[in-house]
């Protein structure tokens, strides 16, 4: 078993159902609610039930692949929601690897999120985000993270290169970063 590749996304608004439409090829069919990231009341829940009602809430959402190697968690924060994909991979996959997919995995987010405002993205293996609100301490402060796309204005970032996309701006982790 590998790596999970990750994309994490906070956006301004959610539809949980048009989401998970966008990613059928991945056979997304089993979904639980938790109320909290100690797995407290996890419950199996129907594909029919209003998702969005649940999140809203205060639950989160989780959907799994039949195997559960690979999935989507919903999360509403204060005012955003937060949106994470993952994806088991081989043993090799690595910040080249991702690189080298780069285009292909930001036009996706742009694609699929940009409509319900994104905030900002994250891509990696492992990642550790952190929690600071300041989106230049976040991406300083988060771990395993090799891109960040972002809709605030450009600002100078240590140790990553950017690329303008559409109205974003795609940071990527120099070679040979550590952090």
């Amino acid at each position: 078993m590998g790596e999970k590749f990750e994309i994490e996304i906070s956006v301004e608004s959610i539809d949980i159902s048009k989401v998970l439409s966008c990613f059928k090829e991945q056979d997304l069919c089993r979904i639980f609610s938790i109320d909290n990231w100690n797995y407290e009341n996890e419950t199996e829940i129907l594909s029919d039930c209003d998702l969005n009602f649940i999140l809203d809430t205060g639950k989160i959402v989780q959907v799994y692949s039949e195997n559960l190697r690979n999935g989507i968690f919903f999360e509403k924060e204060k005012h955003n929601y937060r949106c994470s994909l993952f994806f088991e991979c081989t043993d090799d996959f690595s910040d080249k690897t991702i690189l080298s997919y780069k285009d292909q995995v930001s036009d996706l987010v742009i694609k699929h999120f940009a409509q319900y405002g994104i905030l900002y993205a994250a891509f990696g293996c492992e990642m550790l985000i952190s929690e600071d609100k300041e989106l230049f301490a976040k991406i300083s402060n988060s771990h395993n993270v090799y891109m960040w796309l972002t809709s605030d204005k450009f600002f100078p970032l240590p140790g990553y290169e950017y690329i303008k996309k559409d109205s974003y701006t795609l940071f990527i982790k120099k070679e040979g970063q550590t952090k």
